[in-house]
């Protein structure tokens, strides 16, 4: 993900130098720095219900889904 936007970030500022300045700058680095640790918390708290509940609800969450969309596509609703 960090090489994507590093990449992505080059072929922005080689297009169109004049849209990066320092007042982007910052606004990009705390905006990368606040999702770093939103992730963090993210990942923590998957990984502490998963380790309470395991997968069986995510089990059940994705066949009443999938049989929810093939019925939508059996019934021409989508």
């Amino acid at each position: 993900m960090f090489a994507a936007s590093v990449k992505s970030f080059y072929d922005l500022f080689k297009e169109h130098p004049e849209t990066i300045n320092s007042s982007n700058m910052s606004t990009l680095a705390i905006g990368s720095i606040v999702s770093f640790f939103v992730a963090l918390l993210a990942v923590k708290f998957l990984i502490g219900y998963l380790q309470k509940h395991g997968f069986k609800l995510f089990g059940y969450y994705r066949i009443i889904v999938g049989l929810a969309l093939f019925s939508m596509l059996y019934f021409k609703i989508i």
